[in-house]
């Protein structure tokens, strides 16, 4: 009752109040859609009316038109491949008069921006579009998201995986994690990932960063999404929504990035990018079909190599998309259509030199897989409904880790049992070439449908409700880890056994989600606000049924406009705020991971004879599942003010972040007693009798990883953005923009327990159970500005930018060191004194850090200089240069903390993009 009191009542209140107060009243708006340049209809052309949330597209003759509409303000988009966006706000409404013109987008006209823009949403984002993704000239996703305000500029490299970080400034998995992709309506989800070894051997409590072994073969478990392998071709524009978003983005935390891939005609394009590392090529064309709609079609081949005097680490991306799109129904109720299919298909490669002293060695990942899926909206333009949202999609991969390495040592004893208790193990020998393969299927099913009613509120006011549910669910039917299991490429304590993922269930949730949009005049202010709530169902095993249980995520934006006129020096003034909770489902290892094998010796009688050797283990098998997982939680605060007087636009927004119940791997362990044989008195050209040798018990305590929510992340800053009028005598814009960020990562908000240091060769008694709250700390500020040339007369757009580092420190806080109690096999609890911490049985419980590791490191200030540069040359033809850090400057830094140096700033880098277009 009090969620439907406080979450959906109000909402319908909103709902039927505005219904009520729509006019009896209506009018018409027709008009022609042309080519400035040919004066030529324009067919296919998408036109909307923001306000209510009216769409159409204009048949063959350029023409549209728009009935039954209320009187009032409208503003009125059209949206066509290639050319500018045009909008234009509608007073009254005169079918024989509204012609609009389209230009077509090339460097000969003003209105190219080649700099990120602010978003139209009541919460922080920031959209990039298509020409500022062409002068960026970037080899993935992560290099259009430097665009973002406070990000820093990075030199291309593919040859490790990369993730989004969204107003992070060092590697944070959580927030990469709680950070949703869709490209075309499509969720990209790296949830089903199960490329590794043996997840209880992952730990992520020192460093919050998790770590796999030692095994070299690339792979992004458990850490989002590996953005290289997301082609950058076929984008038309990325919106980055970094604060409260819609209701209807869900399982998110940090924020979501909003892919566009292009759509409608384009002529053929080709493209050769290279720079010292990277060589890329592509091919590209959207066709317009004589029997309706538009396909679109694009293949790109991609290689990296991670260092040019080394040609045996490489990386191999070929991507490739078709995309139809049609509009059903245009003189009744126009339906979209939108269906596309994307393939990829990517490979790290790593081998030794032949001439090295180890040779053979191979390291291999492939991750090959497509998604298909339709989207679109339904225009009904009924009372009661306005469009009907839908969004389909299916996705799969073929993933694929591969080792060949030598296990080398002293001679090593192996028990391949796969159930508990005393078996006979073999002898290995010193040194073997293993192999070690790990197939994945992961797939994933996405589907969202929302209906959303918008309309005027008198002749000022705005309104729209929408209401809607989603359903996601993703497995792996891959055959998981394969190797021969006498030879394994490793032998540890805790070691894996081959596992099938098959067998894994499924991942499912079930949500539904509410949402009012409503805007309104207050005398010569209007003030605009949005609130809405999800609930999820998290691994859904049912309507209502839950694996994990229900959790609501209840998010609101308002702005309150106070200025907005033309004549005045203040032209715009506005604030907005926003608070919003988001979860993050827990992915398949978490829910699922292995189970931790453990094979003690009870035997070792080496003779050398292998008639007459022999090797007993005890073996143990554990689960690691934890029942109390649950979905990773972050609240989000925001308050911004957007203010236009004189020749300054600018932006400024404040944000306050509480990520808890993060996900990670936390210390388990358990006490256990086992028999340890003695097989002196036997000769060596005997084989012993177990039944007939002495033992003695003996005591261990085994210790492996498993799921737990232990992460907690604190982010709070200041971004901002100032962009300056054209300088005519110039023809040059100035930007600035920035942010000064402070984020806290606690390692472990949960007790840690470790095991002491060894004592002499046996372990002791007891595990140490520390307080949680180890964290870092880490604050930067950095300011962007950029001098952006644009010669129309020459076609040449020049972007020259100065990073600003102003200072950038970490440290870590003081952290309690000494155990808050022990426990033992009887896990009865010890409290930890200080007299035992000078006990030489106990002090070695004390984690002791040296006093330097709570040094602050401050680095100083930092400049760093890039430029761009992209000239049309003919028609259809674009060369674009890039140079990172022109003037190489790179001081050198010594650490307060330790005796090392680093060298900051990236090297000196520089690449070309020749793109040439032919009708």
């Amino acid at each position: 009752m009090k969620l439907f009191s406080v979450y959906i009542l109000p909402l319908f209140i909103l709902w039927f109040a505005a219904l009520h107060n729509l006019t009896a009243q209506s009018s018409s708006v027709a008009g022609l859609v042309i080519d400035c340049t040919s004066q030529h209809p324009l067919p296919d052309v998408m036109v909307r009316l923001i306000e209510t949330d009216r769409w159409t597209t204009t048949n063959k003759r350029g023409a549209f038109v728009f009935n039954n509409l209320p009187p009032g303000n409208h503003t009125l988009q059209t949206h066509c491949l290639g050319y500018v966006p045009y909008q234009q706000t509608i007073h009254r409404f005169n079918p024989d008069s509204l012609i609009i013109c389209l230009k077509i987008s090339t460097y000969s006209i003003d209105e190219i921006t080649v700099l990120e823009t602010k978003g139209n949403l009541l919460t922080s984002s920031t959209v990039i579009g298509s020409q500022a993704i062409e002068h960026v000239q970037p080899a993935s996703l992560k290099d259009i998201l430097q665009l973002v305000p406070g990000a820093t500029v990075q030199n291309p490299d593919l040859s490790d995986p990369q993730y989004i970080g969204l107003r992070d400034i060092r590697d944070n998995v959580s927030s990469a994690v709680g950070a949703a992709i869709l490209i075309d309506g499509m969720p990209i989800s790296n949830g089903a990932n199960m490329q590794t070894y043996s997840t209880a051997q992952i730990n992520t409590l020192s460093t919050g960063i998790a770590e796999y072994s030692t095994f070299k073969y690339p792979t992004v478990i458990g850490n989002g999404v590996d953005l290289r392998s997301i082609s950058t071709d076929r984008i038309e524009s990325v919106e980055v929504i970094s604060g409260i978003p819609s209701v209807t983005y869900g399982d998110l935390t940090s924020g979501a990035v909003v892919v566009k891939s292009k759509n409608g005609r384009s002529p053929w394009q080709a493209k050769l990018k290279t720079d010292p590392k990277l060589k890329m090529v592509s091919i590209n064309k959207g066709f317009i079909l004589t029997s309706g709609g538009s396909l679109n079609t694009g293949l790109d081949y991609t290689r990296s190599h991670k260092d040019l005097r080394s040609r045996y680490e490489s990386y191999d991306r070929v991507t490739g998309q078709i995309a139809f799109s049609e509009v059903l129904f245009k003189n009744t109720l126009p339906l979209s259509f939108n269906a596309s299919l994307n393939l990829y298909s990517t490979v790290d490669h790593q081998k030794t030199d032949p001439e090295a002293m180890v040779a053979n060695e191979v390291y291999e990942s492939v991750d090959r897989g497509l998604q298909a899926g339709v989207q679109g909206k339904w225009a009904f333009n009924k009372p009661w409904l306005t469009n009907l949202h839908y969004s389909i999609s299916a996705a799969v991969a073929q993933q694929k880790s591969y080792q060949k390495s030598y296990r080398s040592g002293e001679l090593q004893k192996l028990s391949f049992a796969v159930e508990e208790g005393e078996n006979e193990g073999i002898y290995l020998p010193g040194e073997s070439l293993t192999e070690l393969t790990i197939k994945g299927l992961p797939f994933s099913l996405y589907g969202q449908v929302y209906a959303s009613k918008s309309s005027l509120i008198g002749n000022a006011g705005t309104h729209n409700f929408i209401a809607g549910i989603e359903y996601r669910s993703s497995g792996n039917n891959g055959d998981g880890r394969i190797y021969d299991i006498k030879n394994p490429p490793t032998i540890i304590n805790n070691i894996s056994r081959p596992r099938s993922f098959k067998n894994i269930p499924k991942q499912n949730t079930l949500s539904a989600f509410l949402e009012e949009n409503i805007s309104f005049a207050i005398g010569q202010t209007r003030l605009s606000l949005q609130a809405g709530a999800r609930f999820n169902n998290f691994q859904a095993l049912g309507v209502v049924e839950s694996g994990i249980g229900w959790y609501t995520e209840p998010r609101a934006n308002a702005k309150y406009m106070l200025i907005n006129k033309s004549n005045t020096f203040i032209k715009h003034l506005s604030f907005n705020a926003g608070i919003g909770k988001h979860y993050k489902s827990p992915a398949l290892m978490y829910l699922y991971p292995d189970k931790a094998y453990f094979d003690l010796v009870s035997l070792d009688h080496y003779t050398g004879n292998p008639q007459t050797n022999m090797t007993i283990f005890d073996t143990r098998l554990l689960p690691t599942s934890n029942p109390g997982i649950k979905p990773s939680e972050n609240t989000k605060k925001e308050i911004g003010l957007e203010v236009k007087m004189g020749i300054i636009s600018a932006n400024f927004s404040v944000y306050n972040e509480s990520l808890t119940s993060g996900l990670g791997m936390g210390n388990k362990y358990q006490f256990i007693e086992y028999k340890l044989y003695d097989a002196q008195g036997v000769n060596t050209d005997e084989k012993p009798v177990l039944a007939d040798l002495p033992f003695q018990i003996k005591e261990y305590i085994l210790s492996y990883s498993q799921p737990i929510n232990n992460k907690k992340t604190k982010k709070q800053g200041f971004e901002y953005t100032l962009n300056f009028e054209k300088i005519k005598g110039l023809n040059t814009r100035i930007s600035v923009n920035g942010a000064w960020k402070k984020n806290r990562q606690v390692f472990s908000t949960a007790p840690m327990a470790e095991l002491p240091a060894q004592f002499g060769s046996g372990q002791s008694k007891y595990v140490a159970v520390y307080p949680g709250g180890e964290s870092r700390v880490n604050e930067s500020m950095n300011t962007r500005l950029r001098l952006v040339t644009h010669s129309t007369r020459l076609r040449l757009i020049v972007t020259t930018s100065i990073n600003f580092l102003w200072y950038n420190k970490y440290y870590y806080p003081r952290y309690n060191q000494t155990p808050v109690y022990l426990f033992g096999k009887e896990e009865d609890k010890i409290p930890f004194t200080e007299d035992m911490e000078q006990d030489p049985l106990y002090y070695n419980y004390v984690n002791v850090k040296s006093p330097a590791y709570y040094k602050t490191e401050r680095m100083p200030f930092l400049p760093v200089c890039n430029v761009r540069i992209s000239k049309e040359l003919g028609r259809g033809t674009l060369l674009s240069f890039y140079a990172n850090n022109f003037i190489n400057y790179r001081p050198m830094y010594q650490y307060s903390r330790t005796d090392k140096y680093l060298r900051r700033n990236p090297a000196i880098y520089f690449g070309a993009e020749l793109k040439v277009s032919i009708p």
